[in-house]
């Protein structure tokens, strides 16, 4: 157990470092707001944009299979998504993991989540019914992509057994100043989010 001392030893040491600590509204009102234009957001904020801005600089990304924008697009989801065994489903305004869900394999006419949870079409239907609507975003409506799904390379998965790990570069005015590797939890459903549960 920890003396008294130790511990106030302890907070005046943590007291000395915090300063050193970029929180996340100090990150966004100093970095982020201070060094990108207003008109840049929607391209970080839209997963599809990004991806068509990304593509023709050449960055290779999963293949989008489907965008789904209106209800009427679903009337034959069922044969749309037959034509898959393992895809990913995403909010393309999403933020934080949420609306995510990731497809590995078919049982029967069901198919499989990565945490081996089973959905059914009516499932898919009404989560993607939720996207469109917007439940996931941050606007009022959204829209569905369907992705092929990316499997990590052998060794990586010695790691992060439960999903795709990533590993992210943060970069500021053109140097990258830190870098992270985000590992899924079973918390995290075998998303690598931190807001999820990831590591």
């Amino acid at each position: 157990m920890m003396s008294l001392r130790t511990w106030w030893l302890r907070l005046q040491e943590l007291h000395l470092h915090a300063g050193k600590v970029l929180a996340m509204n100090r990150r966004n009102l100093d970095y982020i707001y201070t060094r990108n234009q207003r008109k840049h957001f929607p391209l970080a904020d839209d997963k599809l944009l990004a991806k068509e801005l990304l593509g023709a600089a050449g960055v290779s990304m999963p293949t989008t299979h489907r965008v789904y924008s209106y209800f009427y697009e679903l009337r034959d989801l069922e044969k749309d998504l037959g034509a898959y065994d393992d895809f990913v489903i995403k909010p393309a305004q999403g933020s934080g993991g949420n609306g995510i869900i990731v497809i590995v394999g078919r049982k029967g006419d069901d198919w499989v989540g990565i945490s081996g949870k089973v959905y059914t079409a009516f499932d898919l239907r009404k989560h993607i019914s939720d996207i469109i609507f917007g439940i996931y975003s941050f606007d009022l409506g959204d829209r569905t992509i369907i992705e092929s799904r990316i499997v990590q390379h052998a060794e990586m998965a010695e790691l992060s057994p439960l999903g795709l790990a990533d590993v992210r570069v943060i970069m500021c005015d053109e140097k990258a100043v830190m870098s992270m590797t985000r590992v899924p939890t079973k918390q995290s459903d075998g998303k690598a989010n931190l807001h999820q549960g990831a590591l």
